[in-house]
């Protein structure tokens, strides 16, 4: 059950924010103005009531939480003038928790928690309009809003004023084509904002993650798109609503840890590291994809940065004298080649770190070692872990290493040399999180079996695009345990087998966004006797950029002519840009794509007498494709 306090703070910040970051100003002021232009198929004309969207890129610093140079944001505003004798009025619709289900963004009930609170919300999404009185300069959303990824706009007519319950009449529609994130304004973080997309959690054994400068742990979360490539980035004091609030933009500060593939079951489990230097304080984790504004999941609360409790440092001596980082009930002795260059060893001993994969931690609760040094490191270095007996009697233990796998992956690797009651070693060339653990056996007797590679590159469309699911098969024979997928020789994926031996076994690994050229992939099957790599299999892409587009244009009349964009079949675009005579018109309009099928959009422009050359381009991540020059005469 929700508090007073909370529900008038989720409706403060839902109606406050809305109106603040509307009313934005270029980043800075030697920035021109933004360059506005109609969204294609907008424009309508319902007895006199002149409605359209309009669209345009603007580098949105709101509050100072972006650096300059920040890419621009598209925004949307709608525009429009009632020429006709009566008075309008107009309502503001926006898909919101659900794809497709539009709001109506006046009514109280659609914005959850905040609506009883917030009897200002009619006021922004709704206005009266006097005959011949302009759209724009009637609403207090008049700079327009970000166009959030994947949402679709509608303006409405309403039969009277809001309060009335009128009947309504859609006048027009536009659709950002990216990616959609659900908005749960009816379910409130325990920070009192709106509840975005999933949730996304760092792992620890303790009530908290033990988060500094330097820690290599695990994040975790589910429902989300099998195949999706997400970047992770650490985002300082903002939480994923106040992110696609402000257009999905990274603010000033932000650090990427890692990246992470969605399982096929929706999963997400990544490891992540902080770079030594993040500055220290309030974070908020955000998995997505940057450069699409796209942020499916994020944290519900907050993350501090802080030093570790248990730390130590020591110089680091070049005649390979061994020496010891004590760490309360613990130490760590380090020998470095000698020669090692000036600097300075660090170790600190949390309970958070990276989850194990292939061994089960040793202590409890949990000691994982973040080790670093600003040292240069010609050689391997032996680290040892000390340890008391006593706590771990028995066999002695082995010493693992977080070690980076391509990809912004990691693995652990088992790097023991020698083990003793009290004493593990082991040599490295790198340093990150170490821990000891105990091996798993799987029951196996050997390696297993080999399995084979298979892709269904272009058997979904005929084009071989760049979207794809690899797939592993052992047919029959020892099973494995894991499986991991490399892509050029570098670890991009992996996924944990359940052992039945010696039934056949299945792994898919989706593949998504990837440019044209040949990737090489091959498998890595384990179990705790061996391991077996798969023979490689080669997977051409040459169809990931935008097929060609058909640029056609009608006879000018009176100056006077529509260019067309068409793109008969093939890979889709999600922009498009036209030229004249090599120079920009307006920003790049949005495209929804739907591959294969045909696409088209057009510009209607008005030109003075004279010879003049057009062209236009198709872009989606991958690239861009240009259509043919047409040549236009206006006499």
């Amino acid at each position: 059950m929700r508090t007073t306090a909370s529900r008038s703070l989720l409706a403060g910040l839902v109606s406050a924010l809305l109106v603040a970051t509307v009313a934005v100003a270029p980043a800075a002021a030697e920035d021109p103005p933004p360059s506005w232009t109609t969204v294609p198929g907008t424009a309508v004309d319902v007895d006199g009531l002149q409605i359209a969207f309009e669209t345009a890129a603007v580098p949105m610093n709101p509050w100072g939480l972006h650096p300059s140079g920040v890419d621009p944001v598209p925004y949307l505003r709608p525009v429009g003038v009632n020429a006709s004798d009566r008075t309008r009025w107009i309502g503001f619709g926006m898909d919101i928790a659900q794809q497709g289900i539009v709001e109506p963004l006046w009514e109280a009930e659609s914005w959850g928690l905040a609506g009883d609170e917030s009897a200002e919300l009619t006021d922004v999404f709704s206005v009266e309009l006097a005959p011949g009185a302009p759209l724009q300069s009637s609403l207090l959303i008049e700079e327009g809003v970000p166009s959030w990824s994947g949402r679709t706009f509608q303006i409405f007519e309403l039969s009277g004023p809001p309060e009335s319950g009128p009947s309504l009449s859609l006048l027009t529609t536009t659709t950002d084509p990216g990616r959609f994130v659900p908005v749960h304004l009816d379910i409130a973080t325990e920070q009192g904002i709106p509840e975005v997309g999933r949730a996304l959690e760092v792992t620890s054994t303790g009530a908290s993650a033990d988060l500094f400068p330097g820690v290599a742990a695990t994040v975790a979360g589910d429902g989300l798109v099998a195949g999706e490539q997400l970047e992770l980035w650490l985002a300082p004091g903002m939480d994923g609503f106040f992110l696609l609030l402000l257009g999905g933009t990274l603010p000033a500060g932000a650090v990427q840890v890692g990246t992470a593939t969605v399982a096929s079951d929706g999963t997400l489990r990544a490891d992540i590291t902080i770079p030594a230097g993040t500055a220290l304080g309030r974070y908020q984790l955000a998995a997505g994809v940057p450069g699409e504004r796209y942020w499916p999941a994020g944290s519900r609360r907050d993350f501090t940065i802080t030093e570790p409790d248990a730390t130590s440092d020591e110089e680091t001596p070049s005649d390979g004298t061994p020496f010891t980082i004590p760490l309360t009930s613990t130490a760590v002795t380090f020998t470095f080649p000698v020669g090692a260059g000036a600097g300075t060893t660090t170790a600190a001993v949390t309970a958070t770190g990276p989850d194990p994969s292939g061994f089960t931690l040793a202590s409890n609760p949990p000691l994982y070692y973040h080790l670093s040094t600003t040292s240069e490191i010609d050689g391997v270095v032996e680290v040892c872990i000390v340890y008391d007996e006593t706590a771990l009697p028995g066999d002695p233990p082995r010493l693992y290493h977080h070690t980076p796998a391509g990809s912004g992956g990691y693995t652990w690797q088992d790097i023991t040399t020698s083990r003793i009651p009290g004493r593990v070693c082991g040599e490295t060339d790198s340093f990150s999180a170490f821990v000891l653990g105990i091996p798993l056996h799987d029951g196996s007797t050997h390696a297993p079996a080999r399995a084979v590679l298979s892709s269904d590159n272009g058997h979904d469309t005929g084009l071989r695009d760049g979207d794809y699911t690899v797939s592993v098969d052992l047919w029959w024979g020892e099973n494995a345990s894991s499986v991991r997928l490399l892509e050029d020789g570098v670890a991009i994926a992996e996924q944990q087998l359940v052992r039945g031996t010696p039934r056949a076994q299945h792994a898919e690994f989706p593949i998504t966004g990837l440019s044209n050229g040949n990737r090489v992939y091959t498998a890595e099957l384990s179990n705790s006797t061996g391991t077996t790599t798969t023979h490689p299999l080669t997977v051409r892409v040459t169809d990931a950029n935008p097929a060609r587009p058909a640029l056609s244009a009608t006879t000018p009349r009176n100056g006077t002519f529509t260019l067309t964009a068409d793109l008969w079949w093939g890979t889709n675009a999600t922009s498009a840009q036209f030229t004249e005579n090599g120079v920009p018109i307006g920003a790049p309009m949005p495209l929804v794509a739907n591959t294969p099928e045909a696409q088209s959009v057009s510009v209607t422009l008005t030109r003075p007498p004279g010879q003049r050359s057009y062209a236009v381009a198709f872009s989606n991540a991958a690239g861009s494709t240009w259509s043919a020059l047409r040549t236009v005469r206006v006499r």
